[in-house]
């Protein structure tokens, strides 16, 4: 809040030569700051002083007065905070400030907004509860400087924070230094860090991490890039393909559709769909299709590149398609196929195209930024998604790799290259306004996060029906992903003793990965709720190490 006769953005003289003493006084520079750029410097101060133990009785400026009573500020006595925080480690000044105490501020103290993200970062000023992304040390590291503060101010802010600068190696796909955007509570300032350090790998692009403990948001960070040259930094409201992350929003869907009536798990699917029937699939259950049990992870007869984009062709080829193994023995993730065939169900039941009816029950209720089937004047938000390069991946990626390659007639090739569309389909906008509901969500971390909270308080499905969605219905070799899976209706259910997939806290967890590295999942042991994205694509098959390793860590802080 202005003073009177002092406006937001107007010119403040600072230092008066006539009144400095020392050797200050043969300087005699006046230099003109304006109040936000004051503001600013003065709030990086504070965080250093208060970080390196400085009490107020280390420095104590004085407010002199000026004309009509307007408080000016005299640089010649030192450095001085702009509002009267009379807190323990806090400098203060006499007099009033150009901002009200902080008893007179409508917002509460222990909550502050990140700031503008496309112009400084999150840099909380005097808050002990939470702080911002960026430390004062990254913060003057990143190049983030304090610009036109007087050269007293300067000298001050070196005398009490002796930070030399540490020149992080920036990746050449970045043209701007990286900041660490967005919010944390103090208890898990560790997972900031290892965060922070997955930027260390020139590879990485741009992520986004948002963690919920006990519905409450703890962890809200962001940072990277987002386009494909590099040039445009990821915002707080970058969406970007979550890939299989979707499965679980069209499972809940459908579920919910059950706990109506409209819909049973044990019913046949033709009774709903009968086209389906053909080729022995009368007896195929909507059970079967969830856990990926129905025989059908992959089309045999080769289809054009277009028929990715087109509905009605791809529910009749898997209408028509007969199952690979005899359903209910054995299962094979259906990695593109679920979103026809479960969504095909959803869109007989409820009425509506499956985007649609997702938006209705579950992204709008919630206040999801998620879609499936995303309107183009949102594509200005879309990240890019980039392989990474030089990294082969886990034994479960190089038995992929290698049946795609070397089996091309074998349910793993066919079910990632058929149609031939699929693996290079992610950027087109043909992609984005689709409607897949197996593998074309967009959403952020915080979506995910969200989501995973409304199913452990309630808001989505009943106890019983979340039993259902949780409870084992396939474990084993998986004859499409050649590993081991667990799976429920929809999700994947941990595997603590299998490398590549567990979620990293307890046994209960149940939740989705996405190709490339995002995955969301809950532990309703630990009342987490947990979304992690990036547009860099691992080569991982399951967990991807870079989110199981901001696991562990958070894991630690909460015990």
């Amino acid at each position: 809040m202005a003073q009177a006769g002092v406006h937001p953005g107007q010119p403040v003289q600072t230092g008066n030569p006539q009144q400095a003493q020392g050797p200050r006084r043969q300087r005699r520079v006046q230099r003109t700051v304006r109040t936000g750029q004051l503001r600013r410097g003065c709030g990086l101060a504070r965080c250093v002083l208060r970080a390196r133990g400085h009490r107020q009785d280390s420095v104590r400026g004085a407010r002199r007065p000026g004309r009509g009573g307007v408080g000016r500020v005299d640089r010649s006595a030192g450095w001085q905070p702009v509002h009267g925080n009379r807190r323990t480690r806090c400098v203060v000044a006499s007099g009033a400030g150009l901002r009200p105490p902080a008893a007179h501020r409508r917002r509460p103290r222990h909550y502050h907004a990140a700031g503008p993200t496309r112009c400084h970062p999150a840099l909380w000023q005097g808050d002990s509860q939470r702080i911002a992304a960026v430390s004062p040390r990254d913060f003057l590291n990143n190049s983030c400087r304090l610009t036109r503060v007087c050269s007293q101010s300067a000298r001050s802010l070196e005398q009490y924070a002796p930070i030399r600068p540490v020149i992080r190696p920036v990746p050449s796909v970045r043209s701007q230094p990286l900041q660490i955007q967005g919010h944390y509570e103090l208890q898990f300032e560790a997972v900031r860090e290892a965060f922070a350090a997955l930027f260390d790998d020139p590879q990485e692009r741009g992520a986004a991490l948002c963690i919920q403990v006990g519905g409450q948001t703890v962890i809200d960070l962001w940072a990277g890039t987002a386009d494909k040259d590099g040039a445009e930094a990821w915002h707080t409201d970058t969406i970007l393909n979550l890939f299989s992350c979707t499965k679980t929003f069209t499972s809940v869907a459908v579920l919910q559709l059950v706990e109506e009536g409209k819909l049973k798990l044990d019913e046949p699917v033709a009774r709903l769909w009968p086209e389906f029937a053909a080729a022995g699939k009368a007896s195929i259950t909507l059970r079967q299709l969830l856990c990926h049990q129905a025989g059908l992870p992959a089309l045999r007869e080769q289809l054009p590149a277009e028929a990715l984009y087109q509905w009605d062709t791809m529910t009749a080829a898997l209408a028509a398609e007969e199952p690979w193994w005899t359903p209910g023995q054995g299962h094979g993730y259906a990695a593109i196929t679920y979103g026809w065939l479960v969504g095909e169900m959803l869109r007989r039941a409820d009425g509506r195209g499956p985007g649609e009816s997702i938006a209705a029950r579950i992204s709008r209720p919630l206040g999801l930024d998620f879609h499936v089937g995303l309107a183009d004047d949102q594509f200005h938000r879309v990240a890019h998604i980039a392989r990474g390069k030089g990294n082969a991946g886990d034994d479960a990626a190089q038995r992929v790799l290698q049946a795609t390659m070397r089996e091309p007639a074998s349910i793993t090739a066919k079910a990632f290259t058929n149609p031939p569309s699929i693996m290079t389909s992610t950027n087109k906008p043909e992609w984005r306004r689709m409607q897949q509901p197996a593998a074309n969500g967009h959403g952020n971390a915080r979506s995910l996060a969200g989501f995973y909270n409304g199913l452990l308080d309630g808001s989505l499905l009943e106890a019983d029906m979340l039993n259902e969605l949780t409870r084992e219905h396939s474990l084993g070799q998986d004859r499409t992903l050649l590993t081991s899976t667990r799976l429920g209706l929809g999700c994947m259910l941990d595997q603590p003793t299998v490398a590549n997939a567990t979620y990293g806290l307890g046994p209960k967890a149940f939740g989705h990965p996405g190709a490339g590295g995002s995955v969301g999942f809950a532990d309703p042991d630990y009342e987490v709720a947990f979304g992690f994205v990036t547009n860099t694509l691992g080569p991982y098959i399951l967990m991807d190490p870079r989110a199981q390793k901001l696991v562990g860590i958070l894991r630690e802080c909460l015990q």
